[in-house]
């Protein structure tokens, strides 16, 4: 006897993001710069942690966008965890812009990697693959250097920022 396999339904693509929002999520920005000297910085809170042997972090993109390629191309990424203070930063790399980062206040660490202030952790990595995923790109990153502060986190849920509330101590 042969199983009949009925084609999955079809899923509403703003249902499924009212229900995936419900999954609170810290933010990033990610930056990655080609050998070439381009440079990209999307926010994002699709960052995950993979692996810790070996230290491994993803994280997507739209293919469409226009980051995806320079991301594709890149040498090294940094990516910033932003606190609770940096909901600005968020806004300002979630835009559609040419030149984001003339517009914004930055540093450059001793590598020439992007450095914003007032992170609550940031990780400096390499490229170790890129898989094609529906409408995105998936990049998986190697950790090559980390640091983080003490801060509190600007966190995401529900199509809104929002804070973490500590709890009562018992």
């Amino acid at each position: 006897m042969t199983a009949v396999l009925n084609a999955p339904p079809t899923l509403d693509p703003r249902a499924l993001r009212q229900t995936l929002g419900r999954f609170a999520t810290g933010i990033t920005v990610i930056s990655g710069r080609s050998a070439a000297g381009e440079e990209v910085a999307i926010t994002a809170n699709s960052f995950t942690s993979v692996s810790l042997e070996p230290p491994l972090v993803l994280w997507s993109v739209a293919r469409e966008a226009f980051s995806a390629s320079v991301f594709q191309r890149a040498t090294h990424f940094v990516v910033h965890v932003l606190s609770e203070q940096q909901q600005d930063i968020s806004q300002h790399f979630a835009r559609r812009q040419p030149d984001k980062l003339t517009t914004v206040a930055h540093t450059r660490d001793a590598d020439g990697g992007l450095e914003l202030p007032g992170w609550l952790a940031r990780l400096t990595c390499e490229p170790h693959q890129c898989i094609e995923a529906g409408d995105h790109w998936v990049f998986i990153a190697r950790v090559v250097s980390m640091a983080h502060t003490e801060d509190r986190p600007l966190l995401y849920f529900g199509g809104g920022y929002q804070t973490l509330m500590p709890q009562p101590q018992a």
